[in-house]
């Protein structure tokens, strides 16, 4: 109970890839304080409301003309 943050739940997902990528910048985040009663660590559970605002990238099509003489 070192402030090490683990077993995640995605309550609403977005779609695995994304969720996977929010989880590991949580693992990777720092750690955090712990919960503590009589100045004694203990597991806490914590909600963290993440929003993302996700963009689509347009894909461009590209259209060929064959030029004649």
């Amino acid at each position: 109970m070192d402030g090490t943050l683990n077993h995640f739940e995605v309550i609403k997902s977005v779609n695995k890839e994304i969720d996977l990528a929010v989880i590991k910048t949580l693992v990777n985040s720092p750690k955090w304080l712990p919960g503590k009663i009589d100045g004694k660590a203990i597991v806490t559970k914590h909600k963290l409301p993440i929003t993302l605002q996700l963009f689509e990238e347009k894909q461009s099509k590209i259209v060929r003309t064959k030029m004649e003489d």
